[in-house]
């Protein structure tokens, strides 16, 4: 059956709706309902091509049809709906940039609270037990390194010294190092918390501080800490280095080797200053 008739009929019909949605849905309409009738006079005998033509002379002058469904679909409506997407798009985008950040915050607790930047931001701090707590070492290596599409930034890095006499009367003569790490995420919905917790960290001495996921006792060696996402696209980490012991060394780094991945982010100790 020839229905080129049809879809000429059904174009000029619907040419002067303005708004593409209705014209595209009308012109469907208006085909299905001349097939439908051409359909009814083949089965009744009718010849095809006969068919064809007593179909568009019922319907009528497409012109003349084509007026009065024009009046029927104004392009206002179909307008104002598209706006109202439009609207609703730009509310959600603008909305989901301007949520305060402590609605999107996670935090994994481990070792000191993940929202305190004394240590990089003062060189001494009054302690609660006592002791007395000196920066020795500060730096902001920036190091970088990528991951599965995530970028990882070593941004800032501290030594303390604490001394002074602990509760029970000991002397103590200790140090400490913490570290804060960027990560850098392109995929909002995926989560590197447990990427981090896989770190691990060496120095130029020869010592390694294990993974949060292998420190299973108190006193490990052990790269630990806590982290808050900062931002949309970016997770802050707070670490430090538990049993610290690598006074003298010339270089600490932070390491991710799982599942084939290398990760380094190096800590020069030979710069850096105490102010």
């Amino acid at each position: 059956m020839d229905k080129l008739e049809f879809l000429r009929w059904c174009a000029a019909a619907t040419a002067d709706i303005k708004y593409k949605p209705d014209r595209e849905r009308v012109s469907d309409e208006l085909y299905a309902h001349l097939e439908d009738r051409c359909a009814a006079m083949t089965d009744a005998g009718v010849p095809e091509t006969e068919a064809v033509k007593r179909s568009l002379a019922a319907m009528g002058s497409a012109e003349e049809v084509g007026a009065q469904l024009a009046k029927i679909h104004r392009p206002l409506w179909g307008y104002l709906l598209r706006a109202a997407r439009w609207l609703l798009l730009i509310s959600a985008v603008i909305a989901l940039f301007t949520v305060p950040r402590w609605m999107l915050r996670q935090e994994i607790n481990v070792g000191y609270d993940p929202y305190d930047d004394k240590y990089f931001a003062r060189s001494e701090i009054e302690r609660d037990d006592g002791l007395r707590s000196e920066r020795t070492f500060y730096a902001e290596p920036m190091a970088r390194d990528k991951s599965d599409g995530a970028r990882f930034t070593l941004t800032k890095a501290a030594e303390w010294h604490v001394s002074g006499t602990l509760p029970d009367g000991a002397e103590t003569d200790s140090y400490e190092f913490y570290i804060c790490v960027e990560v850098f995420n392109p995929r909002p919905w995926a989560q590197y918390s447990e990427t981090m917790r896989e770190f691990c960290a060496v120095d130029s001495l020869g010592n390694r501080y294990k993974a949060y996921a292998e420190s299973f006792r108190l006193h490990d060696q052990a790269l630990l800490g806590s982290y808050m996402r900062s931002g949309y696209f970016t997770q802050t980490w707070h670490m430090f280095l538990a049993e610290y012991c690598s006074r003298g060394a010339e270089w600490i780094e932070l390491r991710y080797d799982q599942s084939g991945r290398d990760v380094r982010l190096r800590i020069d100790l030979t710069g850096g200053d105490a102010a």
